[in-house]
């Protein structure tokens, strides 16, 4: 009887330190969070694309930082125009490899205030691909003209070179119009690359 107790002593002293034991994620099981809005040159962007967290691939080094997520500043049809572009890279096993990229443009003539993200043809807009290198097609979405696509420019410092903001869109797929996305919560703080 008494050796029964030390075996049920025992056993339950292990479970209260397995159970006291916390293991620590790993880093493809952490999740995935928006960065927060902010203007001072973070170098971050995000959004949710359906109900789905949307972030660039992280960068390796300080050197690789403009590698998957840069802006450009320069000039077109007498403006300044500026374009975001992020990107995430997947690994997986038998070379199923895929990416995806976010392309975001407009003028800056309007800074402050939401103008329209429309086709790209116009002034601004924003693009978003899937492309599965092994497995699929790629798939190519641009905004669409709608109360929710838009861009809103909060800051743009040439000097410091800095360009901040948030963005929505509706997005249609070029190849398939039954298909739609949702990009809301976009947001930016992006340090511009020199010319």
């Amino acid at each position: 009887m008494l050796g029964k107790c030390k075996l049920v002593s025992l056993t339950f002293l292990l479970f209260l330190v397995a159970i006291a034991c916390k293991k620590e994620d790993s880093p493809s099981s952490r999740k995935v969070e928006l960065p927060y809005i902010t203007q001072t040159g973070e170098h971050t962007f995000g959004c949710m694309i359906d109900d789905r967290v949307w972030r660039p691939s992280p960068s390796i080094s300080s050197e690789t930082q403009f590698h998957y997520l840069h802006a450009y500043l320069f000039l077109r049809d007498g403006a300044d125009l500026i374009s975001i572009k992020a990107r995430i890279e997947r690994e997986g096993g038998n070379d199923s490899n895929s990416s995806e990229y976010f392309d975001l443009y407009a003028y800056t003539d309007i800074i402050g205030s939401q103008r329209p993200l429309l086709i790209s043809t116009s002034r601004s807009g924003c693009e978003y691909y899937y492309d599965n290198y092994k497995d699929g097609p790629l798939y190519s979405y641009r905004s669409i003209i709608s109360d929710n696509s838009w861009i809103n420019i909060s800051r743009l410092d040439t000097v410091e070179r800095i360009i901040s903001g948030t963005f929505s869109a509706e997005m249609l797929n070029e190849n398939d119009h039954t298909d739609t996305i949702r990009v809301r919560e976009g947001r930016f703080d992006v340090r511009i690359l020199p010319p």
